[in-house]
């Protein structure tokens, strides 16, 4: 029987860039990157959250 895991977020920051990555899929929930200004902003179009995700059929 396969044991059944609990989704998480986890974030990987190397102090210029950071991505929000789940264990759900490996589903990439959020990537900030700097602007031309050195301000971080989200380019990923999805949900902020995994609950979206968890619920919403393919």
């Amino acid at each position: 029987m396969a044991e059944e895991k609990t989704p998480q977020i986890f974030e990987l920051n190397n102090g210029t860039m950071k991505v929000l990555v789940s264990n759900y899929g490996c589903t990439i929930t959020s990537l900030f990157v700097p602007d031309k200004h050195g301000e971080l902003g989200d380019v990923v179009l999805g949900f902020d959250t995994l609950d979206p995700y968890l619920v919403s059929s393919v």
